[in-house]
């Protein structure tokens, strides 16, 4: 099956990869029908296999998701940071929640955003059902994943940013344009604006720049996308009887 984690020769030496979609975690990637829309998801198993035929060329990092699982994308954070041949980040069009933690944190040289593209950082969220007891341990598990991210964050923050201020932005769920992204990451650069074509949904995303406000856009696809979760339904209810 083919999985929205794709990757082309970009001529002898680098590797195009697209991460277009939702961060999932392997096991949830084990419930994808195949009928359900291929380009959706990511999640670390496919970086793996891919990167073992990558080798030591340069990839190019072309990221437009709204993130999705925490600790999935830390992998895949993770995975592409141990790559020896070096990575440029292009943000398509925007890198939220977590996929903004790929593209900040996976060591690139170049982050490379068109001058209407944006990130967007926030608190981690989940939920659970239980008893007391358990649910503080999930607040608690929650406030530790911030703590990595700002973490993420600061470390790869131009001086003057520590993760005191990350935590703030978090906190407050913040878009940062691609000139606030200059004057806060390293390594990013501007490039001309660029007509948004195929992007991630945005559908659990508040408060969108007008500039990517994919109204139309959206209307297209909601169809699609609940029909995808109607068959996620349906596996699942399958696997209890």
């Amino acid at each position: 099956m083919k999985i929205n984690l794709d990757f082309k020769n970009y001529d002898a030496d680098s590797v195009d990869i697209y991460i277009y979609g939702d961060v999932i975690d392997d096991t949830q990637s084990a419930w994808i029908s195949r009928d359900i829309n291929e380009n959706a998801f990511v999640f670390p198993e496919k970086i793996i296999n891919q990167m073992k035929e990558i080798e030591n060329k340069h990839i190019n990092l072309h990221v437009s998701s709204d993130g999705g699982d925490c600790m999935a994308g830390i992998a895949i954070m993770n995975l592409l940071k141990a790559h020896a041949g070096g990575i440029t980040v292009f943000i398509d069009s925007h890198a939220a929640s977590i996929a903004s933690v790929i593209a900040v944190g996976c060591g690139a040289d170049r982050i490379v955003m068109p001058s209407n593209t944006f990130l967007y950082v926030h608190m981690p969220s989940g939920g659970g059902f239980g008893e007391s007891g358990y649910l503080r341990g999930i607040a608690d598990y929650l406030d530790n994943i911030a703590d990595l991210i700002a973490d993420v964050y600061a470390e790869n923050a131009v001086d003057g940013k520590d993760k005191a201020y990350f935590m703030d932005l978090m906190a407050k769920g913040t878009w940062i344009s691609a000139d606030e992204a200059k004057e806060t990451f390293k390594n990013v650069e501007i490039a001309d604006s660029m007509e948004f074509k195929a992007v991630a949904s945005m559908s659990k995303i508040t408060n969108a720049p007008d500039c990517i406000n994919f109204a139309k856009h959206e209307a297209i696809k909601a169809e699609e996308r609940a029909k995808r979760k109607m068959e996620i339904l349906k596996i699942l209810e399958e696997s209890l009887k």
